[in-house]
């Protein structure tokens, strides 16, 4: 009785919550909208139950509804700092690319464009290194791009997959679920409820808002139709989202596709950045940085060499394409993810 009245409360407050937000922003059908998304949250929460995960309280979507400069909460949990260091072979990898581009970046110190034109040259040169033996990439293609991934070396381990874009085509995720022998889940989001939550909820959970750096209403690039085109539209942080409503703190790989807003996801990456401060490990990442601007390019800068400089992720599989830029991250700087992906 307890866990249904938990169940009517969590089912009420988000549809007052998601139907309010898309009132104010004039969406038609947005009460049909609410009720799904209402019953998605309830259906993943009856799951857990389920399934005896342990829940302390229904999950959460907590939007704010204007944008906030973002201020480091000195409350969050310093991830302790750890002893680990990467293998030797990793080390081999940032000694072949990191000369090259600090040469680059010599000759151009003050110009954010050639990192985003050079960048892919640099990056095939050195992959080789750890793509030999070391790392085992299969591809798996959607209908506009290729996906990478790692297979886990045990096959019977839970994979933990979360897409942030669905631009209503799932095909690479069909083809990964195809692909693992073992328990998986996938979790995806997206501010477009069409043929998105359909799409995605036939072999995962889907999610019918954006996730960003922070929370709040923020202008989206979202596809429509054939076109994208920019709505105002709810965001959770994806902090938010991994830590408070999803519950976990282990991803495998995250695939970010969502149109502008990766920008300023980058820092969470870093060393002692949001992940590390709320104990979230990423041990795979395909990210997509889409047409940037000279502020978009400097971040990304800024992104590439600090990623180095905290020598963490290999940078692997560029894809340069019209004025978009795909990479592939692997960390090697954390042991679980090491021993599930790498033959060391």
């Amino acid at each position: 009785m307890q866990c249904r009245n938990i169940l009517v409360q969590l089912g009420i407050s988000t549809a007052v919550l998601v139907i309010f937000l898309f009132v104010q922003n004039g969406y038609e059908n947005s009460i049909r909208k609410s009720l799904k998304f209402m019953q998605i949250q309830v259906n993943q929460f009856q799951e857990a139950i389920n399934s005896n995960d342990k829940v302390d309280q229904p999950p959460k979507v907590d939007i704010e509804l204007q944008k906030q400069d973002k201020v480091p909460n000195e409350n969050l949990p310093s991830r302790s700092k750890s002893n680990f260091n990467p293998p030797q072979i990793f080390h081999e990898w940032h000694n072949c690319i990191m000369p090259n581009l600090t040469n680059y970046r010599e000759e151009n110190p003050t110009n954010n464009d050639w990192i985003w034109k050079n960048l892919p040259k640099v990056m095939q040169q050195c992959q080789g290194i750890l793509m030999n033996d070391t790392i085992k990439v299969d591809d798996f293609r959607n209908n506009d791009e290729t996906k990478r991934h790692i297979l886990p070396l045990n096959e019977d381990e839970l994979t933990t997959i979360i897409t942030l874009g669905v631009g209503r085509d799932t095909v690479a995720e069909e083809n990964l679920l195809k692909a693992l022998k073992g328990p998986s889940k996938f979790y995806g989001a997206d501010p477009i409820y069409e043929i998105n939550a359909e799409k995605y909820n036939k072999f995962g959970t889907f999610f019918n808002f954006g996730i960003g750096a922070e929370s709040g209403m923020f202008n989206l690039s979202v596809l429509i139709g054939r076109d994208y085109a920019i709505r105002l539209l709810p965001t959770i942080s994806l902090v938010h989202f991994v830590k408070d409503i999803l519950k976990i703190n282990f991803i495998d790989d995250i695939w970010i596709d969502n149109e502008g807003a990766e920008y300023n996801l980058f820092p969470y990456f870093l060393k002692d950045g949001e992940l590390d401060r709320n104990n979230i490990t990423v041990c795979q990442c395909n990210l997509e940085a889409h047409s940037p601007n000279n502020e978009m390019k400097r971040k990304f800068h800024e992104f590439i060499f600090q990623t180095l400089n905290d020598k963490r992720y290999a940078l692997l599989l560029p894809v340069s394409i019209a004025s978009h830029l795909r990479i592939y991250l692997v960390n090697f700087g954390n042991e679980k993810c090491l021993k599930k992906y790498a033959k060391l």
